[in-house]
């Protein structure tokens, strides 16, 4: 039934806008998803690709979401502030290396996002705080200006 299904799923030959907008450096193969609505169970995060990546010493799970406009990037980085208030701890703003990053303990583990452009980005559950800052500031770097 798969191989029926996808015979019937045409292929234009182009490649995958998240996989290549995600970094290749340090990606551990196989890693990859998407997930076209509720990624990471919150129902404003929609066409998200999320891939796991091995730097110093530990595995990070990344994130990035493309939205349609400046507006709905917007939207979506207030609902996601909005959800680290509810469900998380020593939820703060901070600039590190002039990248404005959002920062929260979520149940022991720490998980960094940001919105660069139309990009809603980030990283979710790194044991260290240290880790998901330098993370995410790396993964901002790396990201198409659009």
């Amino acid at each position: 039934m798969a191989r029926r299904t996808t015979d019937l799923v045409a292929d234009s030959g182009e490649t995958v806008w998240g996989l290549n907008a995600l970094p290749q450096q340090d990606r551990v193969a196989g890693s990859e998803r998407y997930f076209l609505v509720d990624a990471m169970g919150l129902d404003f995060m929609r066409n998200t690709y999320m891939a796991e990546y091995r730097t110093r010493g530990t595995i990070v799970s990344v994130f990035l979401s493309q939205f349609d406009s400046l507006e709905e990037a917007r939207k979506a980085m207030t609902r996601y502030f909005e959800h680290a208030s509810r469900y998380g701890k020593k939820v703060r703003r901070t600039t590190v290396e002039g990248v404005d990053l959002t920062e929260c303990d979520m149940n022991g583990n720490t998980d960094v996002f940001f919105q660069k452009q139309r990009l809603v980005a980030g990283v979710t559950a790194v044991a260290r705080r240290d880790d998901a800052v330098r993370a995410s500031v790396e993964l901002w770097k790396k990201l198409p200006d659009e």
